[in-house]
């Protein structure tokens, strides 16, 4: 791949590429931070986001989960009397097995087997060496978030990102229930909460404060405005965002069926930080920067269809993961 002069982040195509991949495990932190002390409450094991591919590496904790789950489902099934068929998949591994080794694999592909019986779309599962060889980390989060809301259904107490997804959820119903009138625009005041006000009040006004300050740097006239339609939702670049603060330092925007962090995804949409990249050999020009904006900007955002030779290598999107009916 050759980058343009005018898209480069660094002047030099490696490096750009090197950024580019960074920023993408740097979005990861978050909700591996967020999977981690859910794991370690859960199971409770030592791992953290640090460790976290390779506290799991090896499928045995990934197999413990499951076996957790499947004791949840079954305790759920009694107490409630429900009919509800839960899958008889009895889940065997190796609990001593070595990071990198045959049963290292053999425990991934049992836990997978498993997923699927429980009913795991494949979007939201990986592959056994995405696991084991670390390919895939951010499949492999996916496919845990996608089990503590299997987990919760059976009473698992889920992650906070599960939580968040659950309050955004209701919200959505309880609007949809009643009348909305006529949404106006309000400016984000980017000043510091006064003292006094309802801890809710403040995360509020914290997460104003990022939201504002983050997307502060577009100078795009039409393309990527910022609108607060009510408490945690946004209009960014035209689109309706659930946005939520992780921890208290985590801002993090609600895509699709997943998460990531607000940063990311400005990086990945905002026309003004967009770096394009080609294909080394292809014929044709690259885009400035003016003609990406215009591209994007008349599709309100959309990074679609720019040019079959060129394409935005920064633009990622979250897995979707689907509510498990």
């Amino acid at each position: 791949m050759t980058a343009g002069r005018k898209g480069s982040l660094t002047g030099d195509s490696e490096a750009d590429l090197s950024m580019l991949q960074q920023r993408k495990d740097e979005a990861l932190t978050p909700m591996k931070e967020d999977l981690a002390d859910w794991l370690q409450n859960t199971l409770s094991i030592d791992i953290t986001a640090d460790t976290f591919m390779d506290a799991l590496d090896n499928g045995v904790y990934v197999c413990k989960l499951a076996e957790l789950i499947h004791t949840k489902a079954l305790e759920w099934r009694s107490e409630c009397r429900s009919e509800e068929d839960i899958p008889q998949f009895k889940i065997r591994y190796r609990k001593n097995a070595q990071s990198g080794s045959f049963f290292a694999r053999d425990n991934t592909a049992c836990f997978l087997k498993w997923c699927r019986a429980y009913g795991v779309k494949d979007e939201c599962l990986f592959e056994s060496e995405g696991l084991v060889l670390h390919k895939q980390p951010r499949s492999v989060i996916v496919c845990l978030l996608e089990l503590a809301r299997i987990g919760m259904k059976y009473g698992l107490e889920p992650p906070h990102l599960i939580k968040m997804e659950t309050e955004i959820e209701k919200e959505e119903e309880e609007i949809q229930e009643i009348h909305v009138p006529e949404l106006k625009k309000v400016k984000v005041q980017a000043q510091r909460p006064e003292s006094g006000k309802l801890k809710k009040k403040q995360k509020t006004d914290d997460i104003d404060v990022e939201v504002q300050r983050q997307t502060s740097r577009c100078q795009c006239p039409n393309c990527f405005k910022l609108t607060r339609i009510s408490e945690g939702k946004y209009n960014i670049g035209g689109k309706v965002l659930f946005i939520r603060m992780l921890k208290g330092k985590h801002v993090m925007v609600r895509v699709g069926g997943g998460w990531d962090t607000l940063q990311h995804y400005i990086q990945t949409h905002d026309p003004c930080r967009i770096m394009e990249m080609k294909r080394a050999g292809s014929k044709g020009s690259l885009l400035d920067a003016d003609e990406v904006k215009r591209k994007v900007g008349s599709r309100a955002g959309s990074m679609e269809d720019i040019a079959d030779e060129k394409f935005l290598v920064i633009k990622g999107r979250y897995k979707g993961v689907g509510k498990k009916s």
